[in-house]
C-alpha cells in the first residue's frame, strides 16, 4: 500500500520554483479631520479663557500691591492634602484589616458555641415533649367545652327562626294592602293623560292647517352689499367682506418682509460674534501652558498595620488547622481563646 501521508508532504520543483506574488496592501493613513465647533461651545469656551485672563490680572495686580503670591499657598495646600490622603488610605487599610480580623475570630468562636447548642438542643428537646402533653390536655377540656357552646347556639338560632316566620306572614299581608291602592291609583292617571293627549293632537292639527296657508315670498334677488338683518351688532355684507380680507392678506405680506430682513441682521450679527470669538479662543490656546503633572509620593506603611496583618495570618492559620483537624473540641481553638 502506498504512503499517502508521504505523497500528500512531498513537493514538486516545480511548485518549489513558482514565486508569490502577491504584494502587501498598504494601510491608508487618515488624516486629521477638523471637528467643526458648535456656536455654544465656542462661546463657552471664549467664556472660560475670559475668566481665566481676568483672575491673571488680579493676581498681578494684587502682588503688584503688596499681596502674597498664591502659587506658594497652592503648594503647601497640595502637600497638605497629599498628606491628609494618605492618612485616609492607612485608616482605610486599618479598618479592612480590623474587619478581616475580627471575622477570622468569629469563625473561631462559632466553632466553641457548636458544643453547647448541642447540650441546649437536647433540653429544648425535653421541653417540648412536656409541652405537647400539656397542650393535649388542654384540647381534650376545650373541646367539652365547645360542645356545649354549639348546643346552645343551635336552640338560639330555632328561636330566631321563629320569630323570622311570623314577621314575615305580617309583611305580606301589608304588600297585598298597598298593591290593590297602587291599581286604582295607576287607572286614574292613564285617563287623565289620555285626556291631555287628544286635547294636544287638536291643538297641533289647528297649527298645521294655518301653517300651509301662509305663503312665501321668493322673488327677491341676492344682493352682495346687503345686510342679513338678523339684529347683531357685527353683521356685515359680502362686499364689506371681501374688502377687509384684501386688507389684511396686504398687511400680512408686509410684516413677513420685515421678519425676514430682522432674521438677516441677527444672523450676520451671529456671524460677527462668532468669528470674534474663534480668534480669541485661537490667540488663548497658543498662550496657555499645559498644568503641572501631580506626584504622589509613597510613604511608609505604619506599624499599627503590620501588627494587624501578622494578627490576620495567624487567625487564618489557626482556622485552617481547625479545618483539618480530626478531634473534636480542638485543642488549638481552646488554647486560642485562653490567650
Amino acid at each position: 500500500m502506498p504512503d499517502f501521508k508521504k505523497l500528500s508532504n512531498s513537493k514538486t520543483p516545480e511548485a518549489e520554483e513558482k514565486p508569490c506574488w502577491i504584494k502587501p496592501k498598504r494601510i491608508p493613513i487618515k488624516k486629521d479631520v477638523p471637528i467643526k465647533a458648535n456656536l455654544t461651545t465656542v462661546m463657552r469656551e471664549a467664556a472660560l479663557f475670559a475668566k481665566e485672563k481676568e483672575s491673571c490680572i488680579k493676581e498681578i495686580n494684587e502682588i503688584l500691591k503688596g499681596g502674597v503670591d498664591t502659587h506658594l499657598t497652592k503648594s503647601f495646600e497640595q502637600e497638605t492634602r497629599e498628606k491628609e490622603e494618605q492618612k485616609q488610605i492607612e485608616e482605610a487599610e486599618r479598618k479592612r484589616l480590623r474587619c478581616l480580623l475580627s471575622h477570622e475570630e468569629a469563625i473561631i468562636a462559632k466553632y466553641k458555641l457548636k458544643e453547647l447548642n448541642m447540650k441546649r438542643k437536647y433540653e429544648m428537646l425535653e421541653e417540648k415533649d412536656k409541652l405537647i402533653k400539656q397542650l393535649n390536655e388542654w384540647k381534650a377540656e376545650e373541646k367539652e367545652k365547645y360542645k356545649t357552646y354549639i348546643k346552645m347556639a343551635h336552640e338560639s338560632r330555632r328561636n330566631a327562626k321563629e320569630s323570622e316566620m311570623k314577621m314575615v306572614e305580617e309583611k305580606q299581608g301589608a304588600r297585598k294592602l298597598m298593591q290593590w291602592e297602587t291599581k286604582i291609583l295607576l287607572s286614574k292617571a292613564m285617563k287623565e293623560k289620555e285626556e291631555e293627549l287628544a286635547r294636544r293632537m287638536h291643538i297641533i292639527q289647528e297649527i298645521k292647517a294655518i301653517s300651509q296657508v301662509k305663503a312665501i315670498d321668493t322673488s327677491k334677488e341676492f344682493d352682495k352689499t346687503e345686510c342679513p338683518n338678523l339684529g347683531l351688532l357685527c353683521e356685515m355684507s359680502i362686499a364689506e367682506l371681501e374688502e377687509r380680507l384684501y386688507l389684511m392678506n396686504e398687511k400680512m405680506k408686509k410684516e413677513l418682509e420685515e421678519k425676514r430682513k430682522r432674521i438677516l441682521e441677527q444672523k450676520e450679527e451671529k456671524q460677527r460674534m462668532v468669528q470674534e470669538a474663534k480668534e480669541f479662543i485661537q490667540q488663548n490656546r497658543t498662550m496657555k501652558e499645559k498644568p503641572p503633572v501631580r506626584t504622589v509620593v509613597k510613604t511608609e506603611e505604619n506599624p499599627d498595620i503590620k501588627d494587624l496583618r501578622k494578627k490576620l495570618e495567624r487567625a487564618k492559620k489557626m482556622r485552617k488547622a481547625c479545618n483539618l483537624c480530626p478531634c473534636r473540641p480542638c485543642p488549638l481553638i481552646l488554647r486560642y481563646g485562653s490567650k
